[in-house]
């Protein structure tokens, strides 16, 4: 326990600017190992952040088509049903004057 505080001390010094002399060559290349180990993460990270981003773009390409779509075929549809009200309302005109 205590080395684990002696290395969690010494990596707070290290990030902090602090110096490397009291490090040992074997702890120096510990912390080289994990800072390379980190920025194959950081660089998986942002690669699958840079693919979700794509992905989400092209997800809203996708959905503002489809708005645009759906916008012009309900004014269709709304022109056809004004369109068939005013057919229907002739045809009772019609009816009701041949009576």
């Amino acid at each position: 326990m205590e080395e684990f505080e002696k290395q969690l001390n010494d990596r707070k010094r290290i990030a902090e600017g602090g110096s490397l002399e009291t490090v040992t060559s074997d702890q120096a290349e510990k912390l080289e190992k994990e800072i390379r180990e980190q920025e194959k993460l950081l660089a998986g990270y942002q690669a699958e952040n840079e693919r979700l981003y794509q992905d989400m773009k092209k997800i809203q390409t996708e959905t503002k088509a489809t708005q645009d779509r759906l916008f012009r075929e309900n004014e269709k549809l709304r022109a056809e049903v004004k369109s068939l009200k005013q057919v229907s309302c002739l045809k009772i005109r019609c009816l009701v004057q041949m009576k």
